[in-house]
């Protein structure tokens, strides 16, 4: 009946706050009591639930956000744009508590199936790099800010995209991207003077104690400049692009070390 609920919730196009993720969060409990196909059965439908809900929290989250103006900033032909409504960071908050709470749902679905079954599941070790999903709510948060990055640095019509120069790329991801933006999510967040106005659940106070948000931005950034020289690999992979390459490498290797700083 509670995965029916939210199933029904999630197709019939909702908003989030009318989701019943506190029927959602009671179905791991209720299938530890169960024989062992029962658990099996109970997974399956919770699986079958939580990816649509993910999309869409996370896409109602994305809209909210762009429609801020500020998230990302605005460019410079954009700089008179009307400021963004007064509660926009109260809603971010509790979108990113609600898909932090589907997560830790998901995570607890491997708790049905047996050790045989979870090895099977498990993928190799390249496979869970490439399918690290990191916190749910703050790769959300990063999404709008990598499609700038892309738009910038990764379009081959674009002034920046330029292979000698992969530090402007490492340097918008850390001071523009993350600094700037880290600093307006530290406003969003809860404190003891904004705490009545964000207007959170129990249930969505605890899911924020449980993550870092900003930690958790900086590491989907991080994500965002693998992924970045990987895509240029091919052609920094060629003979007459080693020195390319090792500057590439270079500029990589501190920006992993200015990140993991902040």
């Amino acid at each position: 009946e509670r995965t029916e609920a939210v199933r029904e919730a999630v197709f019939a196009c909702r908003a989030s706050e009318a989701l019943p993720l506190d029927a959602l969060e009671e179905v791991p409990g209720l299938c530890t009591g169960l024989p062992r196909r029962s658990r099996a059965l109970g997974a399956r439908r919770l699986r079958f639930v939580v990816q649509p809900l993910r999309v869409a929290l996370a896409q109602e989250l994305d809209d909210m956000l762009r429609a801020s103006g500020i998230w990302p900033r605005a460019v410079a032909s954009q700089l008179d744009a009307p400021a963004p409504p007064a509660d926009v960071g109260a809603k971010v908050v509790r979108l990113c508590a609600d898909l932090q709470r589907v997560q830790r749902v998901e995570g607890r679905i491997a708790e049905f199936h047996s050790e045989k079954d979870q090895a099977q599941r498990r993928p190799a070790a390249w496979e869970e790099v490439d399918r690290d999903d990191g916190l749910w709510s703050c790769r959300a948060l990063a999404a709008p800010l990598v499609g700038r990055f892309r738009q910038l640095f990764c379009r081959s019509e674009s002034e920046l995209c330029r292979m000698d120069k992969p530090e402007w790329a490492f340097r918008y991801l850390l001071e523009n991207l993350l600094a700037e933006h880290g600093q307006i999510l530290e406003t969003w967040l809860p404190n003891d003077e904004n705490v009545a106005a964000a207007r959170l659940s129990p249930s969505q106070r605890v899911a924020l104690d449980e993550v870092d948000l900003f930690a958790g931005l900086a590491v989907s950034l991080a994500i965002e400049a693998r992924l970045f020289v990987r895509t240029r690999m091919p052609i920094l992979a060629q003979p007459e692009e080693r020195a390319t390459l090792l500057v590439t490498l270079q500029h990589l290797i501190s920006f992993h070390r200015d990140i993991v700083a902040v």
